[in-house]
């Protein structure tokens, strides 16, 4: 993913390497070999994960604060490119890095196409409640050896969401909401999307069962944990099962989905 849930730094430190070699009483010094730096789509994850990161803190605004200006994954050319459309306020006040007025919940990497010094790589964006995840392509040139930023494409275009992605968009909101109410209390749950009829109609039985205490029967934990994140996803014809991690240690479950009217839905979710 690199998706928000699992941030990742490339650092790639300078290597030399010194052949010394001995013909009769001559010593040569070898010629430093040429060290690979970070490939496309570890650029494209370095910079977007920062870009999110950075957005994230309170009253952070990367393009008002100018502060892309001194990232290295971005050429010269693209910076001065997105300078003019800020100054001009091209694209309606749009973000010409996400191709959105909106910052997403996730972003990640899609498909990958790298043809010599040029690749375009398409990314993937989900926002909260929307049951269909945008993409917009990035370009990159490999103009001296080092993989940089030189475009965004904005494709504007929309597919369902995928199983996976479906528990990363439910989670993330549902979290999001647990931090301002109590959803099993106050019955949100009931209300928010990507949840079948018959496993809303299981979870009102569970809490319904609660003389003192329980727990969620979303998170099968009591308290509320920091971070869903996906490790395996198994599709077969119209079912699914995702496997997740939380923030809490060796702790996890397995999400059940259905695919109906081209949407994934949750249908259940077994506590292990």
């Amino acid at each position: 993913m690199w998706e928000r849930f699992g941030k990742q730094v490339v650092r790639v430190g300078l290597v030399v390497a010194t052949a010394v070699g001995a013909v009769g009483c001559a010593v040569t010094a070898g010629t430093p070999e040429a060290v690979e730096g970070p490939g496309p789509e570890a650029v494209a994850e370095g910079f977007y994960d920062w870009y999110l990161d950075y957005n994230a803190q309170e009253g952070a605004n990367a393009m008002v604060d100018g502060a892309y200006r001194d990232r290295g994954e971005l050429t010269e050319g693209f910076v001065a490119e997105v300078d003019a459309m800020i100054a001009n306020r091209e694209m309606g006040g749009g973000d010409p890095f996400l191709c959105a007025q909106d910052i997403p919940g996730r972003l990640s990497v899609g498909e990958v196409d790298v043809a010599g010094d040029a690749a375009t790589i398409t990314m993937d964006a989900l926002y909260a409640g929307n049951p269909m995840a945008s993409h917009f392509d990035v370009v990159l040139e490999r103009p001296a050896g080092t993989w940089q930023i030189a475009d965004t494409v904005c494709t504007f275009e929309q597919t369902p969401l995928t199983a996976e992605q479906t528990v990363l968009a439910f989670y993330d909101l549902y979290l999001e909401a647990s931090q301002h109410r109590n959803l099993l209390v106050t019955e949100a749950y009931r209300d928010m999307p990507f949840l079948a009829p018959e496993f809303v109609e299981k979870v009102d039985g569970i809490i319904a069962g609660f003389d003192r205490g329980g727990y969620d029967p979303f998170l099968c934990a009591q308290d509320i944990p920091t971070e869903v994140r996906v490790t395996e996803a198994t599709v077969e014809g119209g079912e699914a099962a995702v496997e997740v991690e939380t923030s809490f240690e060796a702790h996890g479950f397995s999400v059940r989905l259905a695919e109906r009217d081209g949407q994934w839905l949750i249908t259940d979710v077994a506590c292990r």
